[in-house]
């Protein structure tokens, strides 16, 4: 790739030293300690089978929501520092990789409430289903203009996955009836077209 390549084609924040990796990384550590707290404290109250939430693990999934919300402004920003050349939608290796493992977790956390307990809640699935559709319809934030956007499958193909994957659990064990797995899966679906529309306007 010669010089002009490079400087349209841009480079991560991560790989520029500088206030670029540091508020990349700072983001990336806010998001995944944010997801891990909400999912530690709802894998803990499903295995303790009590029925009220004790205060710390009530809190944990708006903690969760704000470290996910500051992380991302900081990713953000970071590229700031890095700024690409070309409009075309750019990938983000970085994004793809940290958005499966999240993917994955959510479906380990869906397994271990759904199989582990004696008495599964069908609620706290339907926490993971609601969180899963969430994440998978939020556009992609890390690259405000004047930045090219990135690829916004990348980011919601994970975690559309994901969230199939935690409705087939509840299906399989029966926590989620057909009916409700079947709703669930038209309003994702009409979600995604939805979200793609709007992107298409967006970055016209």
């Amino acid at each position: 790739m010669d010089a002009h390549a490079r400087e349209r084609a841009g480079t991560h924040p991560l790989r520029q030293p500088g206030a670029g990796r540091r508020l990349y990384a700072a983001g990336l550590s806010l998001q995944l300690v944010g997801l891990l707290g909400a999912f530690t404290a709802l894998v803990g109250t499903a295995l303790s089978g009590q029925d009220v939430l004790p205060l710390a693990a009530s809190f944990a999934p708006l903690a969760g929501s704000l470290l996910l919300v500051t992380g991302q402004r900081l990713c953000a920003r970071a590229w700031w520092h890095v700024p690409l050349r070309s409009p075309d939608a750019a990938p983000d290796a970085v994004e793809l990789a940290f958005w499966s493992v999240v993917a994955l977790a959510l479906v380990v956390v869906a397994v271990v409430v759904a199989v582990v307990p004696a008495e599964p809640d069908a609620f706290d699935l339907w926490l993971l289903v609601a969180l899963s559709c969430l994440l998978a319809l939020l556009p992609e934030t890390q690259r405000p203009g004047p930045e090219p956007p990135p690829v916004q499958a990348w980011h919601t193909l994970p975690l559309a996955v994901a969230a199939v994957a935690v409705l087939v659990v509840g299906a399989v064990t029966g926590l989620l009836t057909a009916v409700a797995v079947a709703v669930v899966l038209a309003v994702l679906a009409a979600g995604l077209v939805a979200q793609r529309a709007w992107l298409r306007h967006r970055y016209r």
